[in-house]
């Protein structure tokens, strides 16, 4: 073998392990994600919510999130029904999905003809048929968007941002697809009552606005006040 053919074999060589290296881990693109929340102690929103799918006949929805580091909550409800789901609306996703995930990395992609990461999903606690996925954009290291399986049903969402105080990227609006059928009856706000599984198409639409960051918010809103006998 010529000196110019083993050159060549450990040109090859080198070059692959140099691509095989560049593969980050799941870790390593949480990290990304993590760092665009680094900066933010506390944060509150308006919440806009409008559901149209054939699971879930609701009122558009107008609420209040309030986010304290590390893990404090709250959504208080202004119109519509009175109860939000908490996991809609993680304060620092990240956490949340360190917490109830075990995280693998997937491949690249492409999300509103960007470039992404993919992250598969697996919960930890659940033994439900599921297949979960998180887009991540690699230039911005933002999430934008997720696609889920449960049973029979379908899920995708795609996530926009806004970036508040020329600093901090937060979503303004993320919009949600669903279809096929639910796997259990939903509970029907409007009714008062359990209707059951239905098959079609619907969407949810949760628009951010009036974002206030790192302006101070006290413990005292996230304690739960007792009702007065």
């Amino acid at each position: 073998m010529s000196a110019l053919a083993r050159a060549g074999i450990v040109a090859a060589i080198l070059l692959s392990s140099s691509v095989a290296q560049a593969k980050p881990t799941s870790a390593q693109v949480l990290a990304q994600v993590e760092r665009n929340y680094a900066a933010i102690r506390d944060y509150s929103a308006d919440v806009e919510v409008a559901i149209n799918s054939p699971q879930v006949h609701a009122a558009k929805t107008k609420a209040t999130i309030y986010y304290k580091r590390p893990n404090k909550l709250k959504l208080v409800a202004r119109e519509g029904f009175a109860v939000l789901p908490r996991d809609a609306f993680p304060g620092n996703p990240v956490a949340a999905i360190r917490a109830n995930f075990d995280v693998a990395y997937g491949g690249s992609g492409k999300a509103g003809g960007e470039p992404v990461h993919v992250l598969k999903l697996v919960p930890k606690t659940s033994q439900a048929e599921r297949t979960m996925k998180l887009l991540v954009d690699k230039r911005r290291g933002l999430i934008v968007g997720t696609e889920a399986e449960f049973g029979a049903a379908k899920f995708s969402s795609r996530w926009t941002y806004v970036r508040v105080d020329g600093r901090y990227w937060l979503p303004s609006q993320i919009k949600v697809e669903m279809s096929g059928a639910m796997s259990r009856p939903v509970f029907d706000p409007d009714e008062i009552k359990v209707v059951p599984p239905k098959s079609g198409k619907g969407t949810a639409l949760v628009t951010f606005s009036n974002y206030r960051v790192n302006k101070g918010i006290p413990d005292s809103v996230f304690t739960e006040k007792k009702n007065r006998k």
